[in-house]
Parts: C-alpha cells; sequence; structure tokens
C-alpha cells in the first residue's frame, strides 16, 4: 500500500469524526440564540451596516472601538446569504470543522498522527467551541484563522523556496489580526519561527510582510472614515480594566484606580463619537500606565486573576449553596489536570520536536502574556484551543502510558521526529 492510501486510511475516521461534530454543532445552533453570545447585537448591527453602507463606511455602529475584521467577516456573509444571523452561524460551524481538519494535519506534521487523533477528539468533544460556534461570536472564526495561518507557515518551514506559502500564511494571520490586534504577536513569533526553524530569511520576510498587510489596510480605512490611524479604540480600556470595569466586585484600595480612570470607563465606549471614543481610549491607557506604575503589588494581583482566568472553565458558577461550591471544586480540578496534561506535553514535546511545540505554544503563551495585562476571561483562550489541545493530548498519552508502566514518556512518531530535527537550509 502506497503512502498516500495509508495516510488516507488513517485520515478517514478523522474526517467522519469531524462530519459528525459538524452536524451536532449545527443541530444545537438551530435551536440556540444566534445573538446570544457576548457582543452579537454589536458585530450584528455593525455587519448589517457595512453589508448595506460599505465596509469603508463613516457610521458603523461599535466601529472602530471595536476591531472591524470580524464585522467585515459577517458583512461578506450577510451579502451572500441574506443578513440571517443563523445562516452566518452555519458557515461559521462549516469554518471551524475545516479549522479542526487543518489542526489535525498540522499536529500529525509536527508531533505525529496519534496526537494528532486524540487532539481531534478533544476539539470536537469541547463543550466551548459547541457553545461559541453556535452564536455571532468573533472567537471561532479567530481560532481557525490562526489554524489555517499556522499551518501554512509549518508547510512553509518544510519546503525551501515556499515563498507563496509563506505569503498566504502570513496572509491568513493579518486578516485574523483585523478581528483581534493581539494576533499580531503571534503572527510576529511564528515569522521568528520560520527565519530561525529554515535559517533562510526569504519565506520568513516574504510571511512578515503578508502579516502587515490586512492590519495596514484595516488601520488606512479607519484613517478614512474616523481620521484615526488606529485597529480599535478599546485597548487602553481593556488594559488592567479589573481596577475599574468589574461591575458588582469589592475590589480593595490598592486595586482601585483613581476617580478619572473609573470616570472614564463608565462611559460606553461604543456608542461615543470617533473623536471622543479614540480621546477616552487614550486616556485611559495613560491611567493604566500611571496605575500599574503606582500600585506594581495591585498590578501583579491584576495580571494573576487574568492568568487564573484565563485557564477558567468556561462557566459561571453563580447558583446558591452547595451547587456554586461543588461548580467551583469542579472547575478548580478540571483547570488543574489541563494544566498539569499540557505542562506535560510540552515537556515531552521539546524533548523529542522541539520546533513542532515551540509553534503550538506560540499563540497560547501570547494570548495569556495580552490577557494578562488586558481583561481576564476564558472565552479570550476559546482560539488557542486548536493549539493547547494537542499538548494536553501529547500529555495524555504521555500520562496513559506512564500508567501502563512504560518508563518513557509518550513522544511524537519517528517520522515527525525526524522532520522537527530537519538539517537547517542554507539562507535563500
Amino acid at each position: 500500500m502506497s503512502a498516500a492510501a495509508r495516510l488516507a486510511g488513517r485520515a478517514t475516521p478523522v474526517v467522519w469524526l469531524v462530519a459528525a461534530t459538524t452536524a451536532i454543532r449545527l443541530v444545537y445552533a438551530a435551536v440556540a440564540d444566534p445573538l446570544g453570545g457576548p457582543d452579537s447585537q454589536l458585530y450584528h448591527d455593525a455587519a448589517g451596516a457595512m453589508a448595506d453602507r460599505g465596509i469603508g463606511a463613516r457610521d458603523v455602529p461599535g466601529v472602530p472601538w471595536a476591531p472591524a475584521g470580524y464585522p467585515a467577516f459577517l458583512a461578506v456573509l450577510y451579502e451572500v446569504l441574506g443578513s440571517a444571523p443563523r445562516l452566518a452561524v452555519a458557515a461559521q460551524i462549516l469554518l471551524v470543522g475545516a479549522a479542526t481538519l487543518s489542526a489535525h494535519a498540522l499536529v500529525a506534521r509536527e508531533l505525529g498522527p496519534r496526537t494528532a487523533l486524540v487532539a481531534v477528539v478533544l476539539l470536537c468533544a469541547s463543550p466551548a467551541l459547541l457553545d461559541a460556534s453556535a452564536t455571532i461570536m468573533y472567537e471561532p472564526g479567530l481560532g481557525a484563522g490562526l489554524v489555517f495561518g499556522l499551518d501554512l507557515v509549518s508547510r512553509a518551514a518544510r519546503r525551501p523556496g515556499a515563498l507563496g506559502m509563506a505569503a498566504g500564511g502570513g496572509g491568513i494571520l493579518g486578516l485574523a489580526a483585523t478581528m483581534q490586534p493581539k494576533v499580531l504577536l503571534t503572527g510576529a513569533l511564528a515569522v521568528c519561527w520560520l527565519a530561525a526553524r529554515g535559517r533562510r530569511w526569504t519565506p520568513a520576510l516574504a510571511c512578515a510582510l503578508a502579516l502587515a498587510l490586512a492590519p495596514a489596510g484595516l488601520a488606512l480605512r479607519n484613517q478614512a472614515a474616523t481620521g484615526h490611524l488606529a485597529l480599535s479604540a478599546n485597548g487602553g480600556e481593556n488594559t488592567f480594566s479589573i481596577a475599574w470595569k468589574v461591575p458588582g466586585t469589592d475590589l480593595r484600595p490598592s486595586l482601585q484606580a483613581g476617580a478619572e480612570c473609573r470616570r472614564l470607563a463608565a462611559r460606553s465606549g461604543h456608542r461615543l463619537g470617533h473623536d471622543e471614543v479614540f480621546d477616552r481610549n487614550a486616556r485611559l491607557f495613560r491611567c493604566a500606565v500611571r496605575w500599574a506604575r503606582s500600585h506594581p503589588g495591585g498590578a501583579a494581583r491584576v495580571a494573576t486573576f487574568n492568568a487564573l482566568s484565563f485557564w477558567a472553565p468556561a462557566f459561571e458558577a453563580r447558583d446558591p449553596g452547595w451547587l456554586r461550591t461543588a461548580s467551583l471544586i469542579a472547575g478548580a480540578l478540571w483547570t488543574a489536570a489541563t494544566l498539569l496534561l499540557l505542562v506535560a506535553g510540552a515537556a515531552a514535546g521539546l524533548r523529542a520536536a522541539p520546533w513542532g511545540t515551540a509553534l503550538l505554544l506560540a499563540p497560547t503563551l501570547s494570548f495569556l502574556a495580552t490577557t494578562m495585562v488586558t481583561v481576564g476571561d476564558p472565552r479570550y483562550r476559546l482560539p488557542v484551543a486548536f493549539f493547547y489541545l494537542p499538548l494536553v493530548a501529547l500529555g495524555l498519552i504521555t500520562a496513559a502510558r506512564r500508567v501502563a508502566g512504560g518508563r518513557r514518556p509518550a513522544r511524537p512518531s519517528p517520522a515527525a521526529r525526524s522532520r522537527s530535527a530537519d538539517p537547517p537550509h542554507r539562507p535563500g
């Protein structure tokens, strides 16, 4: 049997699993509220305005307070499918299914087919992906863009002269950055990874230039529509936002920002005029910097809280009494198990396939780092599920082998190890 036939035989169960999961998600989306997610109504209204008046229109609700990338993506879907959120959600679910197959290819290439198979099972079983994919939320589309982009970057690293593939990966990451600017950090790490792995600067340069195209276009769009050259106007509001923006939270005095910060944050940014929202954003960023400098201990506690929130389960325990306590205990155990398996998988991967493991860690760590200084919320972990769950899968395989009595940890397949240890190419 040829290698292609063997690969097709291994991929068939994965394709069927992803197809079945996609069908279940479509059924769930048919009964869920497509506008039930955080900011869903804002994105729906912005997309409708863009579909009616054009992506470059000046009076788009919520833009540029929020980045215009996801509303523009929805506007394209609305143009094709009509202004029907439920149909847009169905297209989003199909996109997540394609991203899962792309993640399988990426992980199989870098860490081996067994880890890739377990990773796909974890992705298909994810209740967070099930719920988020059924609503108008940018996180599923952002995750898909990350997967498609890094998959192409991984392929480009193995093919000398693959400039088009490197540029394609960078371009897709740039499109993802128009949905959430923090992707630019992930893109920069991907460019460095590509340059270091192949020791060929031309593909890395092509990737970097393509990465900058879509964000530059968005900044110019905002310049033309609002007079401000920026990707969005909510970064200042989000920086250390727990210091002034957590309703119902009894913060310690050392965590509370000054009266000016709290007054500015109390106003709804997406309802302000263009000049006012950019001015508010800049002033809130200066507030955050001053507060962090004057309260370094408070800033450290906020960063720790945000990091723990990033890894928390994607549900909130609001029920009184024993049910709340049980939910919190279950959530703490779930978080601890996930982190232990993630660390074990990353350690095993760094020993056996360091390049592939580093590529999977890049988006996870960059999103975690930006979350620590902005807003702590488990939904911001969702786009990088395609990258940390494969490492959790490798940790599960490692733990299973140890429990079964094996002394050596699970490692990626010999083919993956040999590919990871490919000799560097000459600079081109």
